[in-house]
């Protein structure tokens, strides 16, 4: 991804790190947080083999997580341009530079609930003693990024937004994929 930004010009790849950053603290705080803190919890109700309890309370951890994360996502798409320009607004870092940062800042905010969903999901699974599966799915979603980035980043010319929205694309298919 970092070589692929680096083929669309001077300053995309501050431009995404920055935004990669931002997009980070929603996953960081919340998803990653709700999924550690349930994790004993499955591991717990899968080993006695109560699926019941397992199934409700993953469930409970992946509504607590798009809840909380979806909130704090929205808050910042919405105010996305004001964040930026608060935190970034310094130096060299220029007017086009920061409105980039924050289109793709909103580009990213389109994966992070689905980001957030897949870190309880993936502790799902290594609670029924299940690596294969969200290893083989996390390839697959390696690919799928990578491939989608450079389609719509360069042969599509969508540039370092056709790469964000083939990073947020793949975010959400590595969910769906687990969750079923």
């Amino acid at each position: 991804i970092t070589a692929m930004a680096s083929l669309l010009g001077y300053g995309n790849i501050t431009v995404l790190n920055l935004a990669i950053n931002l997009q980070a603290l929603p996953l960081s705080i919340l998803g990653i947080s709700i999924a550690t803190a349930v994790f004993p919890q499955l591991s717990s109700h899968a080993a006695q083999k109560d699926l019941t309890s397992f199934k409700s309370k993953m469930n409970g951890a992946l509504w607590s997580t798009f809840g909380s994360v979806g909130v704090a996502t929205l808050v910042i798409f919405i105010f996305r341009y004001q964040i930026v320009r608060l935190l970034f607004n310094v130096g060299n870092f220029s007017y086009a530079d920061q409105r980039l940062t924050a289109s793709i800042l909103g580009i990213f905010m389109f994966g992070v609930i689905a980001q957030s969903l897949m870190h309880v999901m993936t502790r799902a699974f290594y609670s029924l003693q299940d690596t294969k599966t969200p290893f083989l799915i996390a390839l697959f979603a390696i690919a799928l990024t990578v491939g989608l980035g450079y389609l719509l980043a360069l042969p599509l010319g969508g540039g370092l937004e056709g790469l964000a929205s083939g990073m947020a694309i793949a975010y959400n298919v590595n969910f769906i994929l687990l969750y079923f």
